[in-house]
C-alpha cells in the first residue's frame, strides 16, 4: 500500500519502548525461540532479500527496532510490516512494501491507521466538531488515508452518507488528493455518484474536474456508476455528471467506453438520455461492447420489450385509462449540439473541450404538465390535415381554456393516485423508448445507407430482428420495415421475417410484412427455405409455449392453432395444401404430428371444466324445480274455496318477479346442462376445436350465468315478500349481497368466457379480407398474362 512522501524516524521514546518491551519479554522470547526455532529461520531465509534490500537504507537503530518488532508476533503468523525510510531527496523515488492485515471495515477493528482513529471516528459519526480540533493539530491528516483500504477521511464519511461533513471536507482537500482511490480504485466522486448526492458531487468536481473521466476496478467512470446503481438522487446526479465529464482522449463517449455507456443507460431506463448520447455520438448505434459477447445500443433495447407499449399487456379500463394521460416530453439532456466525430480525438491527447455545461428543459412533471412538449408519434397525429379541417379562433380559444382548466384544476389531484402515477411513468418510458428505436433505426440507415449487405450484416450480426419479433417488438419492426424495405426478402438466422412472424405467432408483425410486400406479397408468402418449408408448413409447428400461455385452457390454445393455420391458409395458394416438404410431409400432416398431445389436453379440459359447470347447473335445476312448488306465503288451502291452491301472495309484484325469476333459472339451468353434457359426449377432432365445442362451451357458460343471476333474483324476492311487513328494509341488504355473488362470479369466470367469444366469433386478420387481395390479385395477373398472349 502505498504512502506519500515518507515517514518520519522512529522517536527516541519509541525506541526505549521497544527496549523495554524487548527486556521484560526476554524469557518467554527465549522459550518460543527455542521451539519455534525452525519455523522462524524459514521466515527468516524467505525474506531475507526482502529484509535485506530494507535495511541497508536504514539506520542501526531502526533495523534493531524492526528485528524487535519482528520477533515479538505471535507464533509467526503475523507479517513484517515493512515501511520506507531514508534521505528526504530520495524518498520519491522509493518503492514502499507494506502487508496489512485486514479485517471488516468496522470502526473498532484493527483496519483502521492507530494515528487517524480519532478522525475515522469523527468521519464515521459525522462529527466536524471533532474531526476540525484533530485537523487543528494534524493539517495533514485530511490528506493522507486512515485506513489500510487506502480510504481517507473523505471517503469514510461518503460511505456513511456523512453528506455535510464530507462537503467540509472537500473544502479543506487539495484536488490531487482527491484523486486518492481505496482499495477497489474508487475515487469519492465514485462515492457520492453512488448514493447519488449531488452537492457533494458538485463540490468535489469543482475542486478537481479531471476526477469524472477516472476509473474504478470495474472500469466504471462516476457517470455509470450514477446510472447503474438506484439512489434517492440517482436521477439528478446523472444528470449532472453527464455534463461535466468530458469527451477527451480517451473519451468515455468513443468506442467501446461509449457503447457501455449507452447499453448502461437503456439497461437502467435512462432513455432520454441514451437518446442525447446517439444524438451527440451518433456513431454509438452500431458500436459494441467489449469482449466476444459485446453488445450494441439496439441489442440491448430489443432486451427490454416492457420499455414499448407493444409489450404492455394492460387491462381494458388501464388501457382507457393509459390513452387519456398526456406526458411530458421534455428531456433534461436537451441541448442543441452538434454531431461529434470520433476522428477529431485521435490527435487530441491531452487537450480539454468544453463539456455539456449547460442542460435545457424541465423533467416531465405528472402534477405540473403546463409547459409540455408535443412530440408526434405513430400512434397520435393531432395537426389538421387541411385547412378546412381547422377549427376556428373561437373555438380554439375555447379548447385552450377547456385545456387549461383541466391541466390546473383536475390533473393535480387525480395525478396523485399511484395508479395515475404508475401509467404516467409507464407511458412516458413507452413514448421515450419508442423516440429512441427510431432515431437508431434513422442512424443506422444514415450510416448504412450505401451498401444493403452491411445492413443485413449488422442485423444478422446482432440478432435484433429475430429478438424483436420474438418479443413482439411492433415499433421496431416498423421503424426497420420502413426503412429498410428489403429486409423481408432476406433470412436471418436462416429464415426470413414472416417466417419468423410465423413461427412466433405476431399477427400485427405478420400483417406489416404484409403491407410491406405490396404488389410483391404473392413472391413472399410463395417462398419456401432450405427444406422446402412453406409458410403453411410453418404455421403447422406447434407455437412456443411462451405463446401458447397467453390464451386460457389448452382447448382455446388448440382453437387458437387452428385459426392460425387457417389464417395462413387463407393467405397462400391453395396448391400449398398439399406439397410437401423434404421430408415427404405435407402441413396439414405436420399440423397433426405436432399438436396429438395438445388435442389430448384440450379434451380433458373441456370434459372438467363441462363436468364441473354441470354440476352447478344441476344443483341450480333442481332448487328452482322445487321452488315453484313451494312459493313464499304458501298456497290457499281452503277446499270449498275456487281459489284453493292459488299463492297467497299471487298479486304482488314481487311475487311475479319471484316466478319470473325462478322459471328462467330453471329453463337457463337445463339448457346449460344440455350444452355441457353435449360437450362431454362430442367428438375431439382437431376441426371440432375450431368452433363447435368453443360454441357448446360458450352457450353452456351464458346460460349458467344466467340461472345463477335468476336463481339469486328469485330468492331476493322470496325473502322481501316472507319479511317485508315486519323488515321493510330488508330488500336492501338482500340485493346489495345477491349484487356481490353475481359480480364476484362475473370477475372471475366472465374474462375467459369474453376471450372465448372473442376467438370464435370475431373477424380474424387472416380472414377473408385477404383472401380476396390474394386472389383479386391472382386473377388480375393472369388477366395480363392472357392479354399479353392475345397479343
Amino acid at each position: 500500500m502505498s504512502r506519500e512522501g515518507s515517514r518520519d524516524e522512529p522517536s527516541q521514546e519509541m525506541v526505549m519502548l521497544c527496549k523495554l518491551i524487548a527486556e521484560s519479554q526476554g524469557q518467554m522470547l527465549q522459550k518460543l525461540a527455542e521451539s519455534q526455532g525452525d519455523m522462524l529461520q524459514k521466515l527468516t531465509e524467505s525474506q531475507g532479500d526482502m529484509l535485506q534490500k530494507l535495511t541497508e537504507s536504514q539506520e542501526r537503530s531502526q533495523q534493531k527496532l524492526l528485528e524487535t518488532v519482528t520477533t515479538n508476533f505471535n507464533k509467526g503468523l503475523e507479517k513484517v510490516l515493512s515501511r520506507r525510510t531514508g534521505d528526504e531527496e530520495e524518498s520519491e523515488d522509493e518503492s514502499v512494501v507494506e502487508e496489512k492485515q485486514k479485517n471488516d471495515a468496522d470502526k473498532n477493528n484493527d483496519n483502521i491507521v492507530d494515528e487517524y482513529e480519532e478522525l475515522y471516528n469523527a468521519a464515521y459519526e459525522g462529527d466536524w466538531r471533532k474531526a476540525r480540533e484533530f485537523l487543528k493539530r494534524f493539517p495533514e491528516a485530511v490528506e493522507k488515508t486512515i485506513t489500510f483500504d487506502d480510504e481517507t477521511a473523505l471517503h469514510i464519511a461518503i460511505n456513511n452518507e456523512r453528506w455535510s461533513f464530507a462537503q467540509e471536507l472537500v473544502k479543506l482537500m487539495t484536488p490531487e488528493a482527491l484523486e486518492i482511490k481505496d482499495s477497489d480504485n474508487s475515487t469519492a466522486l465514485h462515492g457520492a455518484a453512488l448514493y447519488g448526492n449531488i452537492k457533494t458531487a458538485e463540490a468535489i468536481v469543482r475542486k478537481n474536474p479531471k476526477l469524472t473521466q477516472m476509473r474504478d476496478d470495474d472500469d466504471l467512470i462516476p457517470l455509470q456508476t450514477a446510472i447503474i446503481y438506484i439512489s434517492t438522487g440517482q436521477k439528478e446526479t446523472v444528470k449532472y455528471l453527464y455534463s461535466v465529464t468530458k469527451h477527451e482522449h480517451p473519451s468515455p463517449f468513443s468506442d467501446t467506453n461509449g457503447a457501455e455507456l449507452l447499453c448502461s443507460a437503456i439497461e437502467y431506463g435512462f432513455y432520454d438520455l441514451a437518446l442525447s448520447l446517439v444524438k451527440r455520438f451518433p456513431k454509438l448505434v452500431t458500436k459494441k461492447t467489449e469482449g466476444d459477447r459485446g453488445i450494441c445500443g439496439l441489442q440491448k433495447l430489443m432486451d427490454r420489450p416492457f420499455a414499448f407499449k407493444s409489450g404492455a399487456n394492460f387491462p381494458w379500463w388501464e388501457g382507457f385509462i393509459y390513452s387519456l394521460i398526456h406526458v411530458d416530453m421534455s428531456s433534461p439532456y436537451d441541448k442543441d449540439t452538434e454531431e461529434v466525430d470520433d476522428n477529431s480525438l485521435k490527435n487530441a491527447e491531452g487537450t480539454n473541450e468544453t463539456p455539456l455545461e449547460s442542460i435545457h428543459g424541465q423533467e416531465g412533471d405528472l402534477e405540473n404538465p403546463s409547459g409540455i412538449t408535443k412530440v408526434t408519434t405513430a400512434d397520435e397525429s393531432e395537426a389538421p390535415k387541411k385547412v378546412s379541417d381547422a377549427p376556428s379562433i373561437k373555438e380554439n380559444v375555447v379548447m385552450r381554456a377547456v385545456k387549461n382548466f383541466i391541466s390546473d384544476n383536475i390533473i393535480p389531484y387525480y395525478a396523485r393516485a399511484p395508479l395515475i402515477r404508475r401509467l404516467y411513468s409507464q407511458k412516458l418510458m413507452h413514448k421515450r423508448a419508442f423516440i429512441l428505436v427510431n432515431y437508431m433505426v434513422s442512424q443506422l440507415k444514415k450510416e448504412k445507407s450505401t451498401n444493403q449487405q452491411e445492413v443485413i450484416d449488422f442485423l444478422n450480426d446482432t440478432a435484433i430482428v429475430n429478438t424483436a419479433i420474438e418479443y413482439g417488438i411492433t415499433e421496431f419492426v416498423a421503424e426497420c420495415l420502413e426503412k429498410f424495405r428489403f429486409v423481408i426478402w432476406n433470412k436471418f438466422d436462416g429464415e426470413t421475417m414472416i417466417q419468423i412472424a410465423i413461427k412466433q405467432r405476431d399477427e400485427k408483425i405478420l400483417n406489416l410484412i404484409l403491407e410491406t410486400s405490396g404488389n410483391d406479397r404473392d413472391d413472399l408468402v410463395s417462398r419456401e427455405d432450405g427444406n422446402y418449408n412453406s409458410i403453411l408448413h410453418y404455421a403447422a409447428n406447434l407455437a412456443p409455449s411462451a405463446k401458447l400461455n397467453l390464451v386460457s385452457g389448452a382447448a382455446l390454445q388448440m382453437q387458437r392453432e387452428i385459426q392460425w393455420f387457417k389464417g395462413i391458409e387463407n393467405i397462400v395458394h391453395p396448391q400449398y395444401k398439399y406439397t410437401r416438404n423434404g421430408d415427404k410431409e405435407t402441413a396439414k400432416f405436420v399440423f397433426t404430428e405436432q399438436h396429438k398431445q395438445l388435442v389430448e389436453k384440450g379434451e380433458k379440459w373441456m370434459k372438467d371444466t363441462s363436468g364441473s359447470c354441470m354440476v352447478v347447473a344441476t344443483l341450480i335445476a333442481t332448487v328452482a324445480f322445487a321452488a315453484a312448488f313451494t312459493v313464499p306465503g304458501g298456497n290457499i288451502s281452503d277446499t270449498q274455496s275456487p281459489r284453493n291452491g292459488v299463492p297467497i301472495f299471487l298479486g304482488r309484484r314481487t311475487f311475479a318477479l319471484f316466478a319470473v325469476a325462478d322459471a328462467v333459472a330453471l329453463f337457463s339451468s337445463i339448457t346449460s346442462v344440455l350444452m355441457f353434457l353435449a360437450i362431454m359426449t362430442s367428438r375431439y377432432a382437431e376441426e371440432d376445436f375450431y368452433k363447435s365445442l368453443p360454441q357448446k362451451l360458450i352457450i353452456g357458460l351464458a346460460t349458467l350465468f344466467i340461472s345463477m343471476a335468476s336463481i339469486l333474483i328469485s330468492f331476493g324476492a322470496a325473502f322481501t315478500i316472507v319479511l317485508r311487513h315486519k323488515y321493510s328494509w330488508a330488500p336492501i341488504p338482500v340485493a346489495s349481497f345477491g349484487l356481490v355473488s353475481v359480480l364476484l362470479f362475473a370477475f372471475l369466470e366472465f374474462p375467459l368466457f369474453l376471450e372465448m367469444v372473442y376467438f370464435t366469433y370475431s373477424p380474424r386478420i387472416f380472414g377473408n379480407k385477404n383472401q380476396n387481395v390474394v386472389n383479386k390479385k391472382k386473377t388480375t395477373k393472369a388477366k395480363e398474362i392472357e392479354a399479353k398472349k392475345e397479343v
